[in-house]
């Protein structure tokens, strides 16, 4: 039995709803490097985030779980959404976005004083086109 990397996360809030959705299904699933990355979140870089690791011999079942959520599409407003430019409904979600003025000081403040981003702008953007939408 040897363990891989399904995904990586920068919220261990998200790792923890695919690993309760997997388990559900029956599923081990292990959480690596959630401490380190909580108690100091520049840490998430160096280390590769927080790991959620599965069986090798359950990949070929857990991707199949996630097609089927994946599938699903983003409500806004109690509308699916659905990308203007290319009628998408692949989204990433939570996608993080520092390339307004307010954002790159923020790195900027970062980079120097090695504290934890300030500001950033979470958005919807299409895994196709690159289109993003407010949350």
């Amino acid at each position: 039995m040897s363990l891989i990397t399904f995904k990586t996360f920068d919220s261990s809030i998200d790792a923890h709803f695919l690993r309760i959705r997997l388990e559900n299904e029956g599923i081990r699933v292990y959480i690596f490097d959630e401490n380190t990355a909580i108690l100091n979140p520049l840490n998430m870089l160096a280390i590769g985030g927080i790991k959620v690791k599965i069986n090798e011999e359950d990949l070929e079942t857990v991707l199949k779980i996630e097609k089927e959520f994946a599938t699903v599409g983003i409500e806004k407003d109690n509308k699916q959404l659905i990308c203007d430019s290319c009628n998408s409904t692949e989204f990433y979600t939570n996608f993080k976005k520092y390339n307004s003025l307010k954002g790159m000081i923020a790195a900027f403040f970062t980079l120097m004083f090695t504290v934890y981003p300030i500001s950033y702008k979470e958005v919807y953007k299409c895994k196709n086109c690159g289109k993003e939408y407010p949350i």
